[in-house]
């Protein structure tokens, strides 16, 4: 008979434990609580055992990872929430604008954004298929930003888009909606568009009454009236009505009236979006700027003429110190990102909930794997634990802390227990009393690392101190620089 050795003995009794310990954790039951099953009563060596209250451990530290991903998942639905909200908030106030001028101001701002999102879509194609410029802007001796064509052009892709179909909208009213009234005024007209206005109607009339020989003063009896182009009948009508008093007075002179006073006044002219959401400045202000040509007709007329008709109350003298090219707020010039108008608006926020759903989406999936992994490994450790458990909620987080923990103690006091009987090995006392000092998983601990547990501990105590602080800054600064919506459906102050 063969001798048989007494190593292989017992190298032989383990292999045929193990497959029992398999089946035994394979068919762990869950449960809505944790629940720590008892460690195994073999026969381990003292380096095994250590391994195992490390591994017990490692859970600690995939379930302190675990909750600070469901903390960033908890604030993304809240950002996501947020957005979604602000979004309702700038719809509504469009919507409520709009009700000044239309019956149906609801499905008028849904016709609005129906067509803009079309637009945009071609808009986001054909930029995104542009190649780019190979300069890009840059701040030269005079303190501006120059901008090459290419950056302007998509710096004003989306703004220009929106002042495209708001300027259709308040120029052609009953294409997008019904009026509040039949008789209700159109949308109102600039103090510069009034002011040319005027003027060419008082110009017409001065010459028609001296031509009759009467006071140049007269005019037909209309009130506001003549600013609605929708109502230009009624100021056809009363201009006929004037008329025939004049040629009563004298018919011959009705006879040899000229060409250019036969016509009548000029019919008033279409209402534009209001001034804030018409311009668009960028760097230095000319008469050759390459973004001159999409001014308003009202503030071209007044720069081409070198001011000579200049209104010192309208819009244009609003925003330029008389008679120059200068902002009064900025010496060279405004940003062009900080002009908007409602749809550039619309697009920005629709952008946030669009991202903020997809962050929301891309921390789900990171937690959802985060939890398969700690699940699986928690059972392999025989801790029981629900799957749908909430690592957010404090108290459901201690419990499972608490189960991790017990294990991980099993394991210790047996090592505790074997080390009596081998006091010299001390790579595996060092890495015990680590182990016993991170009770909430704070750092990675093995025998590389146990010494220097305290110092770790500290960093990692520094490192989340200081993570905390950040976040709090960085929050604190979104929302300074996250404007509010005012009452026109514009950020900023009104």
């Amino acid at each position: 008979m063969k001798r048989v050795s007494a190593s292989y003995i017992v190298l032989t009794a383990l292999l045929c434990a193990l497959p029992m310990t398999i089946y035994a954790q394979s068919n762990i039951s869950k449960t809505t609580t944790a629940e720590v099953k008892p460690a195994p009563k073999r026969l381990l060596s003292l380096n095994l055992l250590t391994l195992k209250a490390t591994e017990a451990h490692a859970l600690l530290n995939q379930l302190r990872s675990l909750k600070a991903e469901g903390n960033k998942l908890v604030k993304r639905e809240k950002e996501y929430a947020e957005a979604q909200e602000r979004f309702k908030e700038l719809n509504e106030c469009n919507v409520k604008r709009l009700a000044d001028q239309f019956k149906n101001p609801k499905e008028v701002w849904q016709k609005i954004t129906n067509t803009y999102d079309a637009k945009e879509k071609e808009l986001a194609i054909y930029i995104n298929s542009a190649e780019p410029s190979a300069d890009s802007g840059i701040l030269k001796e005079d303190g501006l930003t120059h901008y090459t064509d290419q950056e302007i052009a998509e710096l004003l892709a989306y703004w220009s888009l929106g002042n495209e179909i708001l300027t259709d909208v308040y120029a052609n009213q009953d294409k997008w909606g019904e009026r509040k009234s039949p008789t209700a005024p159109s949308f109102p007209l600039w103090k510069d568009q009034k002011y040319f206005f005027d003027k060419d109607w008082n110009d017409y009339y001065t010459k028609l009454n001296t031509f009759f020989g009467v006071p140049p003063q007269g005019r037909p009896k209309i009130d506001d009236r003549k600013y609605d182009y929708k109502r230009a009948d009624e100021t056809r009508a009363a201009h006929q009505a004037y008329m025939k008093v004049l040629t009563a007075k004298n018919p011959k002179k009705a006879l040899l009236l000229p060409d250019e006073l036969k016509a009548g006044p000029a019919v008033a002219p279409r209402p534009l979006p209001p001034a804030e959401e018409s311009t668009m400045y960028i760097g230095d202000i000319e008469k050759t700027h390459q973004i001159f040509p999409s001014w308003p007709e009202p503030w071209r007329k007044q720069i081409e003429n070198n001011f000579a008709d200049y209104n010192t109350k309208g819009e244009l003298a609003k925003d330029f110190v008389p008679r120059t090219f200068r902002l009064k707020n900025e010496v060279g010039g405004v940003d062009g990102t900080e002009r908007n108008n409602r749809l550039n608006i619309y697009q920005a926020e629709k952008k946030s909930v669009d991202g903020a759903k997809k962050m929301v989406e891309a921390a789900k999936a990171v937690v959802k794997a985060k939890q398969q992994t700690l699940q699986s490994a928690l059972e392999q450790a025989g801790i029981n634990v629900s799957a749908d458990v909430d690592i957010t909620n404090p108290k459901e987080y201690a419990k499972l802390e608490q189960a991790i923990n017990e294990r991980k103690n099993e394991y210790i006091k047996q090592v505790e227990e074997r080390l009596d009987s081998e006091p010299w090995n001390d790579s595996i006392k060092y890495e015990i009393e680590a182990l016993k000092k991170d009770k909430t998983g704070k750092v990675s601990v093995s025998k590389y690392t146990a010494i220097g547990i305290d110092q770790a501990l500290l960093e990692a105590d520094s490192v989340e101190a200081l993570q905390q602080k950040q976040e709090k800054f960085a929050d604190e600064q979104m929302k300074k620089a996250q404007k509010p919506i005012n009452k026109k459906c514009l950020l900023g102050n009104d």
